[in-house]
């Protein structure tokens, strides 16, 4: 089920980053092309596949574009690759604090870090991290 869930929430993301892709300035013309286009690369070899070598544009591009609105969406990409990697908790630190991602449903941010708990045995933490989803999310 949650294999399902991510690789569905995976594909919604990227239908949207597609659409991102065709517009890629901002309202305000304010979205920086070079973040745009590493977010971009980590996102298309994630796509093909690729883990170590998207984790790596993902790693540059969180290290170079803090302040860009897609952070907390390569925050879950991250750790989306880590999870794959079989490095959940390396996975569970890439989802601390509040992510509010822009492409990324929040229920995904939210199933992702409580499978991370599951699978590390830690149920109650786990459940805080679900509860908040809405069944009609999941449709």
């Amino acid at each position: 089920m949650t294999r399902w869930a991510t690789t569905g929430t995976l594909l919604l993301a990227g239908l949207l980053l597609i659409v991102l892709d065709q517009a890629a300035v901002a309202q305000d013309g304010s979205t920086n092309e070079a973040a745009h286009q590493q977010f971009v690369l980590g996102y298309r070899l994630l796509q093909r596949g690729q883990g170590k070598e998207a984790a790596e544009a993902f790693d540059r591009y969180l290290g170079q574009f803090p302040d860009d609105a897609k952070f907390d969406d390569a925050l879950y990409y991250r750790a989306l690759l880590a999870m794959r990697a079989g490095q959940r908790r390396k996975a569970i630190k890439w989802l601390e604090g509040s992510i509010k991602p822009t492409l990324v449903p929040l229920h995904a941010v939210q199933m992702l870090r409580g499978q991370l708990l599951v699978d590390l045995d830690e149920f109650q933490a786990a459940l805080g991290a679900l509860e908040p989803i809405l069944a009609k999310q999941l449709d």
